[in-house]
């Protein structure tokens, strides 16, 4: 995949293609994850045709730092983020080991809650604090996210 090297013709400024600039967040949350400061990250939310261009650099990316990808194309919704941050769009999951394990747990954990017209104001906050914490959150950036999303 070839890097644009562009520049912006009103500030003369270089700027940097999107693809470019998430193929980067991809790198750093992966050395992140690898160094296991983050047991779960994840990619900007794309739509399904920016993510199938977007997915086998990636891929190679994240092998390199010996993580694992997981594509959500309905990422769980909890208060810690807009209920619509994913709305037809797509995210890549960044994790090791067991860790696709815990998430899709949350997420059946929710989803059986709300089957069962239990997922009221309780449960939605110990989902979006599981989660949080999955993503390696303080308690407090916890907090100050949902707080932010009510």
């Amino acid at each position: 995949m070839a890097v644009s090297n562009c520049t912006n013709p009103t500030t003369n400024q270089p700027t940097i293609d999107p693809t470019s600039f998430h193929l980067g967040v991809i790198s750093a949350f992966s050395e992140v994850v690898n160094a296991e400061l983050k047991p779960l990250a994840l990619s900007h939310p794309l739509s399904s045709e920016e993510m199938a261009l977007f997915l086998p650099e990636a891929t190679k990316i994240a092998a390199k730092y010996n993580v694992q990808l997981y594509l959500e194309k309905d990422l769980i919704i909890t208060e810690l983020f807009p209920a619509d941050v994913a709305k037809d769009k797509e995210v890549l999951l960044l994790y090791q080991g067991r860790t696709l394990d815990r998430y899709l747990a949350i997420k059946r954990d929710k989803s059986d809650l709300t089957h069962h017209g239990i997922y009221n104001k309780q449960e939605a906050l110990d989902v979006a604090v599981r989660f949080g914490k999955l993503l390696g959150y303080s308690s407090k950036g916890i907090q100050k996210l949902i707080q932010e999303n009510r």
